[in-house]
């Protein structure tokens, strides 16, 4: 897969299931690429980074029908920022993160692209090391809930999503935390206006 414009992106994976029914599968996949991030005080641009992510992952799982899915699995990713803009000083950082990782997703969603009928959910539960810059190792736990539940009446039809995320408590690496801004996801405010620890650089992708 390749993707251009603002987030460049190239990646492989393959699918192989491993038993006659195809039920069990083991999945490898990697990636490489880059994007632009802004750190904001209040509704002022600071910085904005160049981010790089390069990343890694074997999983294994089960198929159930065609209803829904789980695995389990390794990540490792190697990440880089720099500044493009900056009012500020502001250092090159880099990162690296490990995970083990399991995820259960619930998939009737009708049609990928305009959804009517059914429902999708995701979960995803991470025990995470992380190292960012010459901070020393951290371990911490980590979950997302991701839903959306399509509501049809005759031509109508109204799309409820929600997307949740926890650290259970835990002090992160900046770069991991959850944020908000942007289309759906508060859409007066930029993308990556608000983040969860305040005043901090976060670079995820």
């Amino acid at each position: 897969l390749v993707a251009i414009g603002n987030k460049p992106q190239i990646s492989t994976e393959i699918y192989q299931p491993f038993d006659l029914e195809s039920h069990w599968f083991v999945q490898p996949r990697v990636e490489y690429g880059r994007a632009l991030r802004d750190l904001f005080q209040g509704d002022q641009r600071l910085v904005q980074f160049r981010v790089r992510r390069a990343a890694a992952e074997l999983s294994i799982g089960r198929q159930f029908g065609r209803w829904g899915q789980w695995r389990v699995g390794y990540a490792t990713a190697d990440l880089g920022a720099s500044a493009r803009v900056s009012l500020i000083e502001t250092p090159s950082l880099s990162a690296t993160r490990h995970s083990w990782k399991t995820e259960f997703v619930l998939d009737q969603i009708d049609n990928v692209n305009f959804p009517r009928d059914g429902v999708y959910a995701a979960i995803l539960v991470e025990h995470v090391n992380a190292k960012f810059g010459t901070d020393p190792t951290k371990q911490y736990p980590r979950a997302e809930l991701a839903a959306l539940w399509p509501i049809t009446r005759g031509a109508n039809t109204l799309l409820l999503s929600l997307d949740a995320g926890s650290m259970f408590g835990a002090e992160i690496p900046t770069f991991d935390g959850f944020s908000l801004g942007g289309l759906y996801r508060i859409s007066g405010l930029r993308p990556g206006q608000l983040i969860d620890r305040p005043g901090v650089a976060c670079f995820r992708q």
